[in-house]
């Protein structure tokens, strides 16, 4: 199917979403951090972006605004994953040019439906 870097801090959050994808069929490469994500980007030919939107060392919106200037043209349809229920970060991720949103916790129905309808309008 595809190939999808998942982008989160969390481990327990990379382990359960990992498992869930590779059960769709997806080939999943996993990044801890900006850097670990930045570090794998440019080889990955990743076929779609799934980014938490809080993590230590930058926030979601700061790592995808590097991943577009660093590669114009060539990023691939991002997911925004998030917990937050604060306004101020909701109102924003419209801003970002997503192709979609998952909050935490999510159900293997919504995942599925959201990420089936994204890759299959990006092929």
């Amino acid at each position: 199917m595809a190939k999808i870097l998942l982008v989160d801090d969390q481990k327990d959050v990379r382990f359960v979403m990992s498992e869930l994808l590779d059960d769709m069929g997806h080939e999943v490469l996993e990044a801890d951090s900006a850097a670990s994500c930045l570090n794998q980007f440019g080889d990955s030919e990743a076929d779609l972006v799934l980014l938490d939107l809080h993590m230590p060392d930058v926030s979601g919106q700061e790592l995808l605004a590097k991943l577009r200037k660093d590669h114009p043209g060539s990023t691939p349809p991002v997911v925004i994953l998030t917990g937050s229920q604060s306004a101020s970060d909701l109102n924003s991720i419209p801003e970002l040019g997503i192709q979609g949103l998952i909050h935490k916790p999510w159900t293997p129905e919504e995942v599925e439906t959201q990420l089936e309808g994204i890759l299959s309008e990006a092929a």
